[in-house]
């Protein structure tokens, strides 16, 4: 469904991407990991014909990106940004339809009944039913970033890359958000999502991406992630366990003689008084 050979992309002189070559299938939930600079979302841009690439190519379900029309690779690609706020005072439920752009007909009409609810739909998927006539721009950032992902996925398209969709959210929501996206993969569409939690990747993805530098540096089944991996991607070393519930987990830890922040003991200081 999405094929990735080679591709270089760079700001100005920075070369951001190197190199990059991966394929995706249906019914896949990739995650895509790196420490922040190492080129996730400038991918994920790329993957959504909004970057050029340099070098290289990105095929979207057999056919060059940048042979689609934008409505047309709006019908087969649907893209969560990262800084996904909302300023106009839109409805929640105006937002989330203004995802059913690309099957419109019309680019300022209103949305139909099926895709009022569809949105409806998503809403309360989402645990957002009630929210309905809010105004987006009273919205919490938890609030406001499930009603960004609601309207991502209202375009209802094979392919979803979403950049950092649990972000903003609390425990609860970022597994509700995730078990969502396992859902959408389950029926055979492709999830590419960057995350910073690596045990939401080991949890609910089929295969994690390591990115570092711009550069590919591990494609890995959950599985198969070990502590040399993550120490060589974030570099700090890291513990990794297997939970009887969850199956496998990693975890940062200190490094020996590393030396303590400096508020470590004030913040002591004021738990003891």
């Amino acid at each position: 469904m999405l094929e990735v050979k080679d591709i270089c992309v760079s700001y100005g002189k920075k070369k951001a991407v190197r190199g990059v070559t991966f394929g995706a299938a249906a019914g896949r939930l990739i995650a895509l990991l790196g420490p922040n600079g190492s080129g996730k979302s400038t991918i994920l841009k790329a993957l959504a014909g909004l970057l050029p690439t340099e070098g290289g190519s990105v095929r979207v379900c057999g056919k060059p990106v940048e042979g689609y029309s934008r409505k047309a690779l709006a019908k087969a690609v649907a893209l969560l940004p990262q800084n996904s706020g909302f300023y106009a005072p839109f409805t929640v439920l105006e937002a989330v339809a203004m995802g059913r752009f690309p099957h419109s007909s019309s680019l300022f009409g209103p949305p139909n009944e099926d895709d009022v609810a569809l949105s409806r739909d998503l809403l309360v998927k989402l645990e957002l039913k009630g929210f309905e006539d809010r105004l987006v721009t009273t919205l919490s950032g938890g609030e406001a970033q499930r009603v960004a992902i609601a309207q991502t996925l209202a375009q209802d398209t094979p392919i979803f890359l979403l950049d950092e969709p649990t972000s903003a959210l609390d425990p609860r929501h970022a597994i509700l958000v995730m078990e969502l996206l396992r859902s959408l993969s389950s029926g055979g569409r492709l999830v590419i999502a960057i995350l910073h939690d690596v045990n939401l990747s080991l949890r609910f993805a089929d295969e994690l991406l390591f990115l570092k530098d711009g550069a590919l540096m591990a494609s890995c089944a959950p599985g198969e992630v070990g502590p040399e991996l993550l120490e060589a991607v974030y570099d700090i070393p890291w513990a990794v366990e297997e939970s009887p519930k969850i199956g496998r987990v990693a975890f940062p830890v200190s490094e020996p003689g590393r030396r303590e922040s400096s508020a470590l003991p004030l913040l002591r200081a004021r738990r003891l008084s």
